[in-house]
């Protein structure tokens, strides 16, 4: 299917809306005011949609047809406003989005540790509607010469998102990076992560920040719960995590690669519980780590499938239910 573009006149101009032929058409995106924002884009299948803000380049809905809103939290604090560069400044704006990790390796690239480098973060993106899709394309980070690419897709007649995370290695030196995606979820009724058979016993999950309490492993999963006053993270060398609210369940899918090398302590998802009135929680996918010399890339594909609680299961047992692939 011929590529279609839309540059958002907001950031890059006009060129005007394209027209996607209704034959063809297995998802529909159209420009939408949203929160205050002029340049988002809705793209959907009739089952499940997704709200795109390539201002602040984020997915920042992902929900049913119909509803108002989904398991993504956004701060509301900050609808409507432009990205900040300024480190004094960061900008929390919620949803989905994508940083290079390791971040330990941030301080030997970029003047500061924390917050996150500014083109991955807090700038604008490029958005490009391809086929049934759209894809956000970022500046080039001078510092790295990295950038990164974002194909967004909805699964026809399906409540699943798919979404392929790409770093590519424009100019410079070698780099060493792994896709990292974040994804920042409303508080749920639990958190849970199968874990691999092919793990050591014992060994299901690593503390990675802060004190971690409550984290259970039993039956083959690893299971936790977010506590009001303390910020933690851990980490887990699966490929699915799992967010139970209480109307609804999300499935996140990305395939760890046997054998491959992955930064934080090895693993390839991790969970974050934060702290405080924003209450939060963040399911975060990792791909390999591998060094990108000039021409080269990497990518990571996630997989977001959303579903409706079973009447009379607990939290435990919806998870139970994903548990398997």
């Amino acid at each position: 299917m011929r590529l279609l573009c839309l540059l958002l006149p907001l950031i890059f101009g006009s060129c005007g809306r394209p027209v996607v032929p209704a034959a063809a058409a297995k998802t529909s995106i159209d420009p939408v005011p949203w929160s205050g924002w002029s340049d988002a884009l809705r793209i959907s299948n009739g089952v499940v949609e997704a709200i795109v803000v390539p201002s602040v380049g984020r997915i920042m809905e992902f929900r049913r047809v119909g509803e108002t809103g989904g398991p993504f939290w956004h701060e509301a604090a900050l609808h409507g406003q432009p990205v900040s560069p300024d480190p004094a400044e960061w900008r929390n704006f919620g949803g989905d989005k994508t940083w290079p990790a390791p971040q330990e390796a941030w301080p030997q690239h970029w003047p500061r540790a924390w917050p996150p480098p500014v083109v991955f973060d807090q700038s604008a993106m490029s958005a490009v509607i391809a086929g049934d899709g759209m894809v956000l394309s970022s500046a080039l980070d001078e510092a790295t010469g990295l950038r990164c690419r974002r194909e967004i897709a909805l699964t026809a007649g399906q409540a699943e998102m798919v979404v392929r995370t790409e770093y590519q290695k424009v100019s410079g030196e070698p780099v060493a990076v792994s896709p990292w995606v974040i994804t920042q979820l409303h508080n749920p009724q639990l958190m849970a992560a199968p874990v691999p058979q092919e793990s050591s016993p014992g060994s299901g999950w690593v503390v990675l920040s802060g004190n971690p309490r409550g984290v259970e492993q039993k039956d083959g999963m690893v299971t936790w719960t977010r506590h009001p006053a303390e910020s933690a993270k851990i980490g887990m060398d699966g490929s699915r995590l799992i967010w139970v609210g209480a109307r609804e369940v999300l499935v996140i899918d990305s395939a760890r690669q046997p054998g491959a090398e992955y930064p934080d302590k090895g693993t390839s998802t991790q969970f974050y519980t934060n702290a405080g009135a924003q209450d939060y929680v963040e399911l975060e996918t990792l791909g390999p780590l591998v060094t990108l010399r000039t021409g080269e890339s990497c990518a990571a594909v996630s997989r977001y499938r959303l579903r409706p609680r079973e009447p009379g299961r607990t939290p435990t047992e919806e998870a139970a239910a994903d548990a398997l692939p």
